[in-house]
């Protein structure tokens, strides 16, 4: 390691010290070119508003989510171009992707479950540690704060990057393998058009198959399109998939591939 890199690290290690916990240095590995990597930084803070100015800046377009529509910045590209594209901003109320590239990787910060998380695709060996302090430099540089990052390097989910077939969901986990595989894909736009989903912005279709007596759980009503006595069909945040999918009363989640009601 040069002096000078040695010097950036114990610089910006200092800066994000109050927000930032890395463990397990030791050994870590590399991350590679044949995976993508899945980091969660917890409640991270995005001032949406700032965001957007300064991705507009920045030359990159901003795609936004207008009800159950979707406008951009330009004219001449088509949405789906754009949503497949490595830069990208997506703005859906208060909730964001943001997709860019640094020296050996694409990013893409992204609503997670437990806040926001970030989607690492190298396209070169990298350095764990390295590539991690150059993340977050970035992210605060572009005004992501309150980065909540504790991680073992060695233990950080990894997912084939070109594999057929996408990672089958946790045991006890009723949910479409589909809908799981959108979870973790690297890029949710190209993932839902190649499986059928249907997304509107930074929300999935999705159908709650639900228990005997069973009702879909309050904090997701608000999602809810369509009911029967039966069925849900819910325009639901993507990062919530799983979670509805272990509610009480829910017997299965899967895609909504025809109306459940009139």
């Amino acid at each position: 390691m040069t002096t000078k890199r040695s010097a950036r690290l114990l610089t910006v290690g200092l800066a994000i010290a109050s927000a930032v916990a890395l463990i397990v240095f030791a050994n870590a590995g590399d991350f590679l070119p044949t995976e993508y990597y899945i980091v969660s930084i917890g409640n991270a803070q995005i001032n949406v508003s700032q965001f957007e100015a300064a991705a507009r800046a920045d030359g990159i377009t901003v795609v936004r989510v207008e009800g159950n529509s979707l406008t951009a910045d330009t004219q001449d590209v088509a949405i789906d171009e754009l949503l497949a594209s490595d830069r990208l901003l997506l703005v859906d109320g208060d909730r964001i992707v943001f997709r860019s590239t640094a020296t050996g990787f694409t990013y893409t910060v992204r609503p997670a479950q437990d806040g926001y998380e970030v989607v690492i695709e190298p396209t070169e060996s990298l350095d764990r540690m390295t590539t991690l302090v150059d993340l977050l430099t970035d992210l605060q540089d572009i005004g992501v704060a309150g980065i909540d990052l504790s991680v073992d390097l060695t233990a950080i989910p990894s997912y084939a990057s070109n594999a057929v077939k996408g990672p089958a969901a946790p045991d006890g986990i009723p949910i479409d393998s589909d809908l799981y595989g959108l979870l973790v894909s690297n890029n949710w736009f190209p993932y839902a058009d190649s499986h059928r989903l249907t997304l509107v912005g930074l929300r999935v279709e999705v159908v709650a198959e639900k228990l005997p007596n069973g009702i879909v759980p309050a904090e997701y009503q608000s999602y809810v399109t369509s009911d029967t006595e039966s069925l849900s069909k819910l325009l639901l945040p993507i990062e919530q998939v799983v979670a509805l999918a272990r509610s009480e009363g829910v017997g299965y989640v899967r895609p909504a591939y025809a109306a459940v009601a009139p």
